[in-house]
């Protein structure tokens, strides 16, 4: 293999007998398999590298292929150092951890989690026993799980039917979502993204779900089954081992290696809306029947008040007219100021130019903070107007959900338009921001 035989496979030159003692048949095929295998996609290396290594290996590639762009590197990745429990890894100070010893305490599987877990980024990684013996537990408890949803299959115990509960759609839509966003963190090398919105997050989903049908038996059937598999195959990268095992209890002829990523609907936007508006509003409720059963009072020790047993929910289908001329001047600035507000200074000048305003100059700027916290959360829909959606139709979906976590016996829905409602309520009411209050039942005597 001399020079002449180099330049034919990497650099393309015809072919010359006379200096290529290679047959031309051989050195084809080198220059078909060369051509295959670049570019290189990823080079992935430690950060400490970047300066030396990684950086000549540009160089290098450059000057070999200068009029070749195609075959210089598509992209490096470049990673932190490990550490072990919060500390460097040390023969000296017996801190450090070999990958057969690892494997032996934390299993195959148990490991390649918590080493997705660690980290992503150019930071030091950090590699937690705690947080690996947690994984392993997760990973058992799964494991164990779908074994009782295999057995309630079996025996009909699972709800079967149609899928049109509010439930139903949401937990749907978040698994649509999920596997969307798994596949783009994988793609792009995030692994600890990819645990997060493929097995953390993935997780809460089904417990909201299990939550909100009542138990486990309040399920659909097809819906529980699509979170098994989709779980198996989109964990798989991460926990081979434990994917071809939930794939074998399900009862899979083919390896789950051979399975395609799961193909799902476009998730929608306004199911997500409503599961947020759900999860917020019993945020809210829970925390004003805390209020309510323990009020805290200035100077005096709190008094506990009996549990309420009926309440009102109060929401609004649009702000009163000040917070809606609020709202357009955020927008203005929102849209002016390249899709972020400016800060509370501009703001308040702002607001304060307005005549129609300066009666409700005192409460601007709270409505104004209230925004921008929700602006943080929830992305330029905060900004909205009014709802996407039927809040009080989401609410009386959820009635039963409503009732038994919320221990009440009856909850009326009620708008802020209607005659008779309190002009303080009004006021604290919002689109997407629902009211409750409390309250015993006269006894007629």
């Amino acid at each position: 293999m001399v020079d002449a035989c180099w330049d034919y496979i990497y650099l393309g030159v015809a072919y010359d007998a006379k200096t290529m003692p290679v047959p031309e048949e051989k050195l084809s095929k080198l220059r078909r398999e060369f051509l295959y295998w670049y570019p290189v996609d990823m080079r992935v290396s430690g950060k400490d590298l970047v300066q030396n290594h990684l950086t000549y290996f540009l160089f290098n590639h450059v000057t070999i292929w200068k009029d070749h762009p195609e075959l210089w590197p598509k992209s490096i990745r470049a990673n932190g150092h490990l550490l072990l429990n919060n500390e460097k890894m040390s023969k000296q100070t017996g801190n450090f951890l070999t990958l057969s010893d690892s494997v032996t305490q934390f299993s195959a599987d148990g490991m390649r989690l918590s080493l997705a877990d660690a980290g992503d980024y150019v930071e030091d990684a950090n590699f937690v026993f705690a947080m690996a013996d947690a994984g392993i537990l997760r990973l058992y408890n799964l494991l164990e799980w779908i074994k009782e949803m295999v057995v309630l299959r079996d025996t009909n115990a699972l709800r079967t039917g149609a899928t049109h509960s509010f439930a139903d759609r949401v937990f749907d839509n978040q698994m649509n979502t999920a596997i969307r966003l798994t596949a783009t963190n994988y793609e792009t090398t995030l692994f600890k993204e990819a645990l997060k919105t493929g097995f953390f997050e993935y997780q809460s989903y089904r417990d909201k779900y299990r939550e909100l049908c009542g138990g486990d038996t309040g399920m659909h059937v097809d819906l529980v089954f699509k979170w098994i598999e989709t779980q198996a195959i989109i964990l798989s990268p991460i926990c081979p081992h434990i994917g071809e095992q939930i794939w074998q209890i399900l009862g899979k002829k083919n390896l789950i290696v051979c399975e395609r990523w799961p193909l799902v609907a476009e998730p929608n936007p306004i199911t997500a809306k409503e599961a947020e508006f759900i999860e917020d509003a019993m945020k809210e409720f829970r925390a004003r029947l805390k209020n309510h059963t323990n009020p805290k009072k200035k100077g005096n020790p709190a008094v506990v008040s009996a549990p309420p047993t009926e309440a009102i929910i109060y929401v609004a289908k649009e702000y009163p007219s000040w917070q809606r001329e609020v709202l357009t001047i955020l927008n203005q600035l929102y849209s002016d100021g390249h899709d972020e507000l400016p800060d509370n200074k501009v703001i308040s000048q702002r607001l304060l130019a307005e005549a129609s305003l300066k009666k409700v100059a005192k409460r601007t700027m709270p409505f104004v903070q209230m925004i921008k916290e929700n602006l943080a959360l929830h992305g330029r829909g905060a900004l909205d107007m009014g709802c996407r959606f039927d809040q009080a139709d989401v609410l009386r979906e959820n009635m039963d959900y409503i009732l038994v976590n919320l221990e009440l016996e009856k909850v009326q829905i009620k708008d802020t338009s209607e005659q008779g409602i309190e002009a303080n309520i009004v006021d604290i009411t919002c689109p997407g921001r629902p009211i409750i209050m409390y309250y015993q039942p006269k006894v007629c005597m």
